[in-house]
């Protein structure tokens, strides 16, 4: 059995180290140390092995893909040029057998070169391997290559500045180029922008002259042999412009010519970048849509965490070759990707080989074919010190060595390379994503950006790309690719009787009454499971909560239930003025009683009223009632009696006219509502509970004159033919006497109200205050035509009719106005605006035999449309 080697340490040419560690070592350039075995797996019991030959494994510098091997006993001398000082460190790993493999080495030795950073050589180039053209001025927009020779910044990444030479003046800086990496002490990076150089040069010279500075990691400039800071001078272009195109410019310093950049496109191949919500929203009536993120890369997760598991992804060689191949080199390229954004990862390589061949050229195959796969990582961009490189030679050795059987697949899939690093899987809170929806199902979907699992790391229960969701009753809907569609509903039921849980739109208060949560949510589990996001795939990664668009009104009305109406010119007070007197009369009992108890009666109104599904369902839970309220009745009865007054003013100038006319005064009748509702915040997109409270009076006064125009027909008679106006009046109460009844009135209102819109409040933004306030006005005319009729019945007035018949027609039109006094960003203004209602009439026909009420007819027709005039805002300095 061999000795396995445990320990390599620097056993000669210290003073040729800047620093020695145990398990590293800096060193001068060109300067020799000797490395050797400091100790060995299970010493004791090997006895004498001073003679054992030590085979030494190391990259290259001059060659980057092929590991150098020797025997040299226990020690190897090493160096390392100046060329290749820098940051990059080489791994050094030795084995007694020949054969490197993970037990080769128990513990890793590492070195790097130390020198003076320095530009050595500077040329701009035409083609990537090609000379030198600064002899030979080009065009803006011809394609550039730049490259430099260096010393000391092996590993680095370095800025390039270039400017414009301007001679007694200041150089310009024309454009910089950062993170230009530097691969074996050499850095190739391509310009494709100098079309855009052509504007920043204002000399009016036919040729210009350009060089570059560089700078290193921290900021420091680079110079040369000479100790000068200005490289590549110079390059000289005409000003004549080649091509407007622009191309990108790229850092293609591991590249050789006709091959690929190996890290011109970073690949992270099993992830999401984006989730959208397309969900409905209505717009001043009018249904649409919006699009709102649920997440985007580089938002910050609640509750973040990670597990560790083990992955190994292969790259596969062809026969008898170490080189990475195309197909080889896109499943690298998605590994590296991965790598470069999981910092600290170890990657172990483990290269292999097919039974074809002898073992000591497949062993050395297979550390070849490891060594190559560690490079492409570290021309990519991975520290070295991150990757160990085994060569474990053939993998089915057992099977025959037959240069036939090249092809079968035993022997293709022994050609490869492991590549194994700890996978760290996301976790997080689920993302909770807030919508508003009826309780029909309504329409929702999400789409995915950047969603690709094609290339999933796990080696078991790999991610698809498939998104689920899981309903509140618990049916799935799937759906491949980047989006899906399906429907939401809130939980609030269409024929709910008394939606009252949901007062507060987002708890249902049943819920606690059984204990469970307070949310009114109908809950959607969504899964969009990657590596890189959420990668268990038992774990919900958002959550869709679908609240009730309910939306509450409360309304409280006050109003005084007393009348100022008193008529005149109606000199008889039966027949066909009895019923106008009759209301008088009690109206005139209603105030008496006011002033003799000093109480009068408040009508008050109370509603409550909820509104769902777009406003389809709803219910009414009002209570009106009556109730005397005896505070105010001194007040509000000294109010009535000046009204009264008012009232009878009136009448005393009507009286003069000879027109029968019932004056009465409108009280203020006061209004208070408040709505809230649920909505999506502008800013965070957070559904909140929001609302307003207006204050309005409705009237706040108004007057109202109704004249009877048969009366007034009887009385204007009587002054031309009072036969005809006797035979008129006897034709009414005759009506009267059969029980059937004839109306014919014309209404003049005139109203003034005001309304204030106090407060606005939403849960997140808290309460502010409008300060829209409303003063309207209005005058209409009504005009009112009643036909009734009561069959069957004896003449007895306590005996109701058999059969009653009523018609009724009504023609209405008001003109009016309104002054609104708002604010906005421009200061305080008041807007004026006027109306028109329209001329609508209104008829309705209705029948009762006995107890049954027959169906009734009724139409409404607008003779002419309502109109408004809005005029222009004016500002109050």
């Amino acid at each position: 059995m061999g000795a396995e080697v445990k320990k390599i340490s620097v056993i000669a040419g210290h003073s040729s180290c800047y620093a020695v560690t145990e398990n590293n070592a800096t060193i001068k350039p060109d300067s020799n140390i000797t490395l050797g075995v400091t100790q060995w797996e299970n010493e004791e019991s090997l006895g004498n092995i001073t003679e054992e030959p030590v085979y030494w494994f190391w990259k290259d510098p001059d060659r980057p893909i092929e590991v150098k091997r020797r025997a040299l006993g226990r020690s190897m001398e090493f160096n390392i040029p100046k060329k290749l000082c820098g940051s990059f460190t080489y791994l050094i790993e030795s084995s007694t057998s020949g054969i490197l493999n993970e037990n080769s080495v128990k513990d890793d030795f590492y070195i790097n070169g130390y020198t003076k950073k320095q530009i050595v050589t500077s040329e701009w180039r035409s083609e990537a391997e090609g000379s030198d053209i600064r002899q030979s001025p080009i065009k803006y927009g011809d394609f550039l290559y730049l490259w430099l020779n260096t010393e000391g910044l092996n590993g680095d990444t370095i800025t390039v500045e270039v400017y414009n030479r301007r001679g007694l003046r200041s150089d310009p800086l024309i454009t910089s180029k950062s993170d230009v990496r530097v691969v074996d002490g050499e850095a190739l990076y391509t310009i494709g922008d100098t079309t855009n150089w052509m504007g920043k040069v204002s000399s009016w010279w036919d040729e210009q002259e350009f060089y570059i500075n560089v700078k290193d990691s921290n900021g420091n400039l680079v110079l040369d042999g000479n100790g000068d800071e200005a490289h590549a001078r110079y390059l000289r272009i005409l000003y004549e412009e080649a091509t407007d195109k622009v191309h990108v410019s790229a850092n293609i310093t591991p590249t050789k010519i006709y091959q690929a950049e190996v890290n011109a496109i970073r690949y992270d191949p099993c992830k999401f970048e984006k989730i959208t919500a397309t969900v409905p929203k209505v717009t001043d009536g009018q249904k649409g849509s919006e699009d709102i993120t649920i997440f985007a890369e580089g938002q910050a997760l609640e509750n973040p965490r990670t597990s560790t598991q083990q992955i190994t992804r292969s790259v596969l060689f062809d026969f008898n070759d170490s080189s990475i191949n195309p197909v080889a080199e896109e499943v690298a390229n998605n590994v590296l990707g991965f790598l470069l954004d999981n910092v600290g990862t170890q990657i172990k390589m483990r290269g292999y080989a097919c039974a074809i061949g002898s073992v000591e050229i497949n062993q050395e195959l297979s550390q070849l074919r490891s060594d190559a796969v560690k490079d492409f990582f570290v021309q990519g961009g991975l520290e070295a010190g991150r990757i160990i490189s085994l060569g474990l030679g053939e993998l089915n050795s057992e099977s025959p060595d037959n240069i036939s059987r090249k092809n079968d697949p035993e022997y293709i899939n022994s050609r490869r390379v492991d590549i194994t690093f700890d996978f760290k899987s996301h976790g997080a809170n689920p993302l909770i994503f807030e919508i508003i929806a009826p309780s029909t199902p309504e329409n929702t979907s999400l789409t995915i950006d950047g969603f690709n699992t094609d290339d999933c790391y796990r080696e078991n229960n790999k991610h698809e790309n498939k998104i689920t969701i899981i309903s509140p009753d618990t049916q799935t809907i799937e759906g491949s690719g980047s989006s899906l569609s399906f429907q939401v509903h809130s939980t609030v039921s269409k024929l709910n009787p008394a939606p009252l849980q949901y007062i507060w739109p987002k708890w249902n208060l049943l819920n606690t009454a059984t204990k469970d949560k307070i949310d009114s949510a109908a809950i959607y589990k969504g899964h969009v499971n990657t590596c890189r996001y959420y990668s268990n795939k038992s774990l919900e990664t958002f959550i869709i909560k679908a609240y009730p668009d309910i939306k509450w009104k409360f309304a409280l009305e006050i109003e005084m239930d007393i009348s100022n109406a008193r008529s005149t010119n109606m000199p008889v007070a039966g027949g066909s003025y009895a019923d106008t007197f009759e209301s008088n009369r009690q109206d005139g009992l209603v105030r008496y009683r006011i002033g003799q108890q000093s109480k009068i009666p408040i009508k008050i109104g109370l509603k409550l009223e909820a509104k769902w599904d777009s406003d389809t369902s709803e219910r009414n839970l009002s209570e009106d009632f009556k109730r005397k309220i005896e505070p105010f009745a001194q007040t509000v009865s000294k109010g009535v009696n000046v009204l009264q007054s008012a009232v009878n003013v009136a009448i005393g100038i009507a009286k003069s006219s000879a027109i029968p006319v019932t004056m009465n005064i409108l009280y203020p009748k006061f209004v208070s509502s408040l709505n809230w509702y649920l909505k999506r915040d502008d800013t965070s997109k957070k559904i909140v509970t929001a609302g307003d409270i207006t204050f309005q009076f409705d009237p706040i006064i108004g007057a109202e004159a109704r004249v009877d125009l048969i009366a007034a027909a009887i009385l204007v008679g009587s002054a031309g033919n009072p036969a005809v106006a006797k035979l008129a009046s006897k034709a009414r109460d005759g009506l009267d006497s059969l029980g059937t009844g004839l109306k014919f009135d014309l209404v003049f209102v005139g109203k003034l109200k005001f309304a204030m819109e106090t407060v606005k409040f939403d849960t997140l933004n808290g309460f502010s205050g409008s300060g829209k306030t409303t003063i309207e006005g209005e005058f209409g005319v009504e005009v009112e035509f009643v036909l009734t009729i009561g069959l069957g019945g004896s003449q007895s007035p306590v005996t109701e009719p058999i059969v009653n018949f009523e018609a009724a027609l009504k023609g209405e039109g008001y003109f009016g106005g309104e002054l609104v006094v708002d604010s906005d960003e421009n200061g305080i203004f008041t807007q004026p605006t006027l109306k028109f209602s329209g001329i609508k009439i209104t008829g309705k026909i209705t029948t009762t035999v006995g107890f049954w009420d027959l169906p009734s007819f009724e139409f409404a027709e607008v003779v002419t449309d309502p109109e408004s005039l809005v005029l222009d805002k004016n500002y109050i300095n």
